[in-house]
């Protein structure tokens, strides 16, 4: 199993050494997505619009943002990189499938952070929550992007709060029955119940949905109430007081004042200095709260099995820092 996950890993550009992974040269982001197209997409977004160049694009935007933060320069995103399942996983033999079911762990915790392509139909698909809810387990809060803005408009977001509103772990559907077992038994491993993996999956969507919507409050102002509303309604208090008392206009008006009238107006002045408020906001006001649900959701001694498991196939100790 431990050469087997080095191979997978060896396109990343890390290095593995006796004390764990080392020395990565590239920003490397888990892509989690349905493969399938969404119900209605057509009815909603148009005929002419293709649901896989829409992912492809927004993969593209999401690894020229990080190719800027992590290089200091946009033209060198094609170095970002993304694992995303089917090409990194061999499809050659159910053996070679179900060891890496099994490593899925391994595979969150060894990326730097989770790419969430949301669409209203990613909450119906099992792989796609356990990806969600499983790197949460690991990583903080601030690693997970959630990119919902192509998909998200007036008439799908009755969709989006729907399917979190009736999200059940029974109502999941998998492309492979076989993984269904698996998948569960990890849920049932990991979460003090069923209940417990829903509601911290139900809280954290509402969450990052609000992170990633105050990033364009001035085009949707209302948004960000109704995702308050519905974490009220889930009785997510703590997390509804937060989202209620946000107001990205304040932050226009700060900025405003900060850059003057002139550079403010200039969209990308504006749009970069509205998402550094966003993550501001989000890393002290949110973030504690979606890291007091996690330990709340999840067996006290879960978020410290990995690093076993690593030492088990060999990789040494978690590099992972505690949230």
């Amino acid at each position: 199993a431990n050469q087997r996950l080095f191979e997978y890993f060896d396109w990343s550009q890390c290095r593995y050494t006796a004390q764990g992974v080392v020395a990565r040269q590239a920003p490397l982001r888990f892509a989690s997505h349905s493969w399938s197209v969404p119900d209605r997409w057509a009815e909603l977004m148009g005929d002419s619009c293709i649901y896989a160049d829409v992912k492809a694009t927004e993969l593209c935007i999401i690894a020229k943002d990080l190719a800027l933060d992590f290089f200091g320069d946009h033209e060198q995103w094609q170095r970002v990189e993304f694992w995303i399942d089917k090409c990194c996983i061999g499809q050659e033999s159910p053996e070679l499938v179900e060891l890496s079911v099994l490593l899925i762990e391994e595979f969150l915790q060894l990326s730097d952070g989770l790419v969430v392509l949301l669409n209203w139909t990613y909450l119906t698909r099992l792989w796609c929550v356990y990806e969600w809810a499983c790197f949460l387990a690991y990583h903080d809060p601030c690693d997970i992007i959630v990119s919902a803005e192509p998909f998200y408009r007036k008439t799908t977001e009755p969709l989006f709060l729907n399917a979190v509103r009736n999200f059940k772990v029974e109502n999941c559907q998998c492309f492979d029955p076989r993984d269904r077992s698996v998948l569960i038994g990890k849920v049932a491993a990991y979460y003090r119940s069923t209940k417990s993996f829903e509601e911290f999956l139900q809280f954290t969507v509402i969450a990052c949905m609000a992170r990633c919507l105050t990033g364009w409050a001035s085009r949707s102002p209302t948004a960000i109430e109704a995702w308050a509303r519905m974490a009220e309604e889930l009785g997510f208090d703590d997390l509804a007081q937060e989202l209620w008392t946000v107001d990205p206009s304040v932050w226009r008006n700060e900025i405003i004042d900060q850059l003057g009238e002139d550079k403010a107006t200039a969209s990308f002045d504006m749009q970069a200095a509205m998402l550094e408020h966003r993550d501001q906001w989000f890393n002290a006001r949110i973030a504690p709260v979606v890291r007091l649900k996690r330990d709340a959701s999840m067996f006290s001694d879960v978020r410290h099995g990995l690093d076993v498991r690593k030492a088990s196939v060999g990789l040494g100790d978690s590099s992972m820092a505690e949230c």
